[in-house]
């Protein structure tokens, strides 16, 4: 289960868990989580945000009639001490926001260690979500190149564009990058330097070489956990415009495709 009253956060939650292989059940209302759980819903994981109206984490966590073997973790960006040592007595673990995806992989991986096929069905079938039918909301416009070889980190970028009714492709190295520029029209790239074959380095280069009329001028944002003052100065060199350390600051994110697109 994830509980948060935060719809993008849930986005991206969901995205990180399902391509770990879990099936997720996603609630934005306290009270509904709270019934469902109290009626006999059970779950092998809990990650309740700790900040949310009507009823925090803390409170929800402690009305809440769990299984014993149910792990609880809670997200805070919280920095009272107080709270925080008191959660640590109702949720096996706290994570303190900007969560790392090391952390829930970290997370999973034990859970599935002693319950693989609870994360996974056997015959592949499909678990349903509960999700809370929102709009998308649409602040920006454009079509963005995505270029990124790690799933996880791919399925939180696209996420995130589609809930504000971005549209984009997927390439997995630089070369595939190269390629789909040249075939299709971009707005901008998100190209993560580290990649095999081609990395986004020379991408980049390529691009800004390419004869396509925005070759040129087309935005170009880094993707990188390297953030020396070395490697932000190589990314200029190449070529590109921005610059956007891992893990991702969603927040940072949003405001760098505004600037840009």
């Amino acid at each position: 289960m994830i509980l948060d009253d935060i719809n993008l956060n849930i986005d991206v939650l969901d995205s990180i868990l399902t391509e770990l292989g879990a099936n997720t059940f996603c609630y934005t209302e306290p009270k509904l989580a709270l019934h469902d759980v109290n009626q006999g819903k059970s779950f092998d994981m809990v990650i309740c945000d700790f900040m949310m109206p009507e009823m925090d984490g803390l409170m929800w966590i402690k009305q809440a009639k769990l299984s014993n073997d149910c792990i609880t973790v809670m997200l805070t960006s919280v920095d009272d001490l107080t709270v925080i040592d008191e959660s640590k007595n109702y949720f096996d673990k706290v994570l303190y926001k900007p969560i790392l995806i090391r952390e829930i992989v970290g997370l999973i991986s034990a859970r599935v260690t002693d319950q693989q096929d609870d994360l996974n069905s056997a015959d592949g079938s499909e678990t349903p979500k509960l999700t809370t039918d929102t709009p998308l909301i649409k602040t920006l416009q454009g079509k963005v190149l995505i270029v990124e070889d790690n799933k996880i980190n791919f399925a939180i970028l696209s996420k995130f564009l589609q809930n504000y009714g971005v549209t984009f492709e997927w390439a997995v190295d630089g070369r595939q990058a190269i390629s789909l520029f040249e075939q299709q029209n971009f707005d901008l790239v998100l190209m993560d330097c580290m990649l095999p074959d081609i990395d986004g380095y020379e991408a980049t280069e390529a691009i800004r070489a390419s004869t396509k009329p925005n070759a040129k001028t087309i935005p170009i944002i880094a993707l990188t956990a390297d953030s020396t003052k070395e490697n932000e100065d190589k990314c200029y060199a190449v070529g590109m415009n921005d610059y956007l350390s891992k893990p991702f600051d969603l927040t940072v994110l949003y405001d760098k495709l505004k600037q840009h697109l």
